[in-house]
């Protein structure tokens, strides 16, 4: 125990100290104009254990802070200096790795320094049967290539998880790129995760489908395709829809039956307020689906709610009173 203690204490000194080192590299290197590029890189080596693997993670990790927080021609300082270092050159013995989770780490280094002359080594693991090794090769995709990155995603066979859907979406809005003009075809994919994803990246772009598309999904077998093409409804305010959902109510999930009453909440009409009646007074029914039937009678007719309950029990009372004021 005192031999391990020992060991961590002389570890933990040395990191600190080629910390030290690289800070005073790093502020020279950046901002000293005056400053002999080549020498203070030959400088750095020397003066650190580089030989070792912990050391070049350090410097890696510094590049990579450096790289994510600074602008413009600084950023390109940074990336220079991680190729001079020769550290793509160690981010690649780590992607060639057996173990997926070294491999990954090889593929985020590569992807947050902007080295683009992996593309084509990255996306032989988009097809991995390992998901954790695939949604990283996906990410760093989307990240570095120039030319029309989304279309890469129709060719991934693998599942894509809600997690990779937001870390998409949100790659979508930091590099704002254009809606592809080809999206409506992604929906006849057979792969039912990227439909769904589809369907998701159609909602941030407010883009409306070709509704014989939207009308054929709503028949998928896969109840959360379905579920997405409702939300879908809903935010694109298609109210040609509102008889096809009132129709499929009785057939649905619990959880896409809420969706149907969230969505006729927004584009709903008077023939909507039958299904939110039936809703209401379902005894079998949930509270979440009474309340959800409730708010949409109030947003498509309130003069109808305040005439529906004015007489109600004290239950629906309550519930009226819930759904004017939250709070209560």
């Amino acid at each position: 125990m005192r031999i391990n203690r020992i060991r961590i204490v002389n570890s933990t000194r040395k990191q600190d100290k080629a910390q030290r080192v690289i800070d005073d590299f790093l502020a020279a290197y950046l901002f000293d104009s005056s400053a002999d590029l080549k020498n203070l890189s030959s400088t750095l080596v020397s003066q650190i254990p580089f030989h070792n693997k912990w050391c070049k993670e350090l410097v890696i990790s510094n590049l990579v802070d450096l790289e994510a927080n600074l602008k413009g021609g600084l950023k390109d300082q940074v990336r220079a200096l991680y190729i001079d270092l020769n550290l793509h050159e160690y981010s690649y013995s780590l992607m060639r790795s057996k173990r997926w989770y070294i491999k990954i780490k090889g593929i985020y280094h590569l992807r947050m320094m902007k080295y683009q002359d992996a593309i084509g080594d990255i996306k032989h693991y988009i097809d991995s049967e390992n998901p954790h090794l695939r949604s990283a090769a996906v990410m760093a995709l989307l990240i570095l290539e120039d030319h029309e990155p989304l279309s890469m995603l129709g060719k991934v066979k693998g599942v894509f998880s809600r997690l990779d859907e937001i870390r998409i979406l949100e790659i979508i809005k930091t590099k704002k790129l254009a809606r592809p003009q080809d999206i409506d075809t992604w929906l006849e994919s057979d792969n039912p995760s990227f439909v769904i994803l589809t369907l998701r990246i159609m909602a941030y772009y407010n883009y409306s489908p070709k509704h014989s598309l939207l009308r054929k999904l709503l028949k998928s077998n896969k109840p959360k395709i379905r579920g997405q093409v409702i939300v879908l409804i809903r935010l694109q305010y298609l109210h040609t829809f509102e008889k096809r959902i009132i129709l499929t109510f009785e057939t649905e999930t619990e959880d896409n039956k809420l969706e149907i009453l969230k969505t006729l909440t927004v584009i709903g009409s008077e023939y909507s307020l039958l299904l939110f009646d039936k809703v209401i007074f379902d005894l079998t029914a949930p509270l979440e689906f009474k309340l959800a039937a409730m708010e949409g009678m109030k947003q498509v007719d309130s003069e109808f709610l305040e005439q529906k309950f004015e007489d109600a029990d004290e239950y629906y009372q309550k519930l009226k009173l819930h759904i004017n004021d939250p709070h209560l």
